[in-house]
């Protein structure tokens, strides 16, 4: 059988690439600036966010694919996949971590990289369930492998380089890399589907698993879900600037510093005025001396 594109879905899966490639350039440059638990939590984060983007890239690419039969996806097995493109992204950021880029670092983490993403993108063709199974050209299967490590190369190493630069021109540098990221992804992406063989006469076993939903429909859903979790989880889509907040409480205890709650908020005010005077991010205990003390200064 042969298949056909919806270019429309093709062109969504690229703007879905490069978002996901400039959120992992940024992601990449968090996680190695944080330190302790904040690094940690930089990195779950930022391996879902990316993740998920470079999921949903190669998903609606693979709706956009279809055949003269009804095609589905089998709910697990692409979870599964999703996973799969998690992980991978976790490896890439961890591999950022380092405080320096060696040569056997970059080689390794790429390889790791590049076959994590082809393991999700042919787990993600597995979803699928037909029958006879897909076969693969060797060539192009091979071709595809090679094509996504060389660009998780490039991806690594572009990411290293400007991880710690905000910059207006860093900012222009990265929205150019994630869009070559971008076409090098979605460039694994296709020749991997032009490797695939489906026999005549072959059927979906998972026809039914999008519950009736058009495959259009569903990519467009995924997109959209994909990109907004993506400017969620990262607002330096839309400006690049980080917001450090703190904190300055005031504290009174009942019925010692006041017995209703007019007189108990006074006293707290009074005590989150010290707490900011004595240089914020702090907590301060009410007393009697406090209150002379601000009235002195006022």
């Amino acid at each position: 059988m042969v298949g056909i594109y919806d270019l429309r879905l093709v062109a969504l899966s690229l703007v879905v690439a490069a978002i996901a490639s400039y959120a992992a350039l940024d992601l990449a440059g968090r996680v190695s600036t944080s330190q302790g638990k904040a690094s940690w939590a930089w990195l779950l984060g930022g391996a879902i966010a990316m993740g998920t983007g470079i999921w949903s890239m190669h998903f609606i690419g693979m709706l956009a694919f279809s055949v003269p039969i009804p095609l589905a996806y089998d709910v697990p097995i692409t979870m599964l996949s999703m996973l799969s493109a998690i992980v991978v992204s976790g490896i890439a950021l961890y591999v950022m971590r380092r405080p320096s880029m060696t040569t056997g670092n970059l080689s390794t983490g790429a390889t790791l990289m590049g076959v994590g993403i082809c393991v999700m993108h042919y787990t993600g063709m597995a979803a699928m369930r037909m029958s006879p199974p897909i076969e693969y050209d060797p060539p192009l299967f091979i071709a595809s492998v090679l094509i996504a490590i060389v660009a998780s190369l490039a991806a690594l190493w572009i990411a290293f380089q400007l991880r710690r630069k905000y910059s207006a021109l860093a900012i222009v540098a990265k929205l150019g890399s994630a869009l070559v990221m971008g076409l090098a992804i979605t460039g694994m992406h296709y020749t991997g589907m032009a490797a695939a063989r489906f026999a005549p006469g072959s059927i979906c076993l998972a026809a039914d698993a999008t519950g009736g939903m058009e495959n259009a429909t569903l990519a467009v859903i995924i997109g959209i879900v994909t990109v907004s979790i993506l400017i969620v989880t990262r607002p330096v889509l839309v400006g690049p600037h980080e917001l450090d907040i703190s904190c300055s409480i005031g504290i009174s205890m009942y019925p010692a510093d006041g017995k209703d709650i007019g007189s108990l908020m006074a006293n707290a005010d009074v005590a989150m005025y010290h707490a900011k005077k004595g240089g914020r991010n702090s907590c301060r205990y009410f007393a009697p001396e406090l209150s002379a003390e601000k009235m002195g200064s006022e």
